[in-house]
């Protein structure tokens, strides 16, 4: 048989192609129900529609792997992949409590101190 070339396949198709080049004799091989190999000799232009059909499936889970969002994806997992973290509550008290603490402390400093601080820093 001719060695044709190894695509992905979904998991409801159930067949395979074998074209054997000497013979010119096209194949579609298949189990059944049952688990019974059956191998089923097909002219070329139903063989060219099964090769279109596979390649046309490959292509659709291409697309549903790079650009459909999969349902399997939580709300943490989401927010690791996202470009802009948000901060939790907790680290925005902080954060505003230290600003705080800061602009008081400089408050505290002599007048020359705070003019400097202020220009370089604000």
């Amino acid at each position: 048989m001719d060695k044709r070339p190894k695509r992905r396949k979904s998991k409801d198709n159930p067949y395979i192609l074998d074209y054997c080049e000497e013979n010119h004799i096209f194949q579609v091989k298949f189990k059944d129900g049952e688990g019974i190999l059956h191998i089923v000799e097909v002219n070329e232009c139903i063989f060219k529609e099964f090769d279109l059909f596979e390649l046309k499936d490959k292509s659709q889970m291409n697309e549903f792997d790079n650009h459909i969002e999969h349902s399997g994806m939580t709300e943490i997992t989401l927010n690791k992949l996202s470009v802009v973290k948000d901060t939790s509550i907790e680290e925005k008290i902080i954060i505003k409590n230290r600003n705080n603490e800061l602009h008081r402390a400089i408050e505290r400093l002599p007048e020359v101190q705070k003019r400097r601080i202020k220009m370089y820093f604000f």
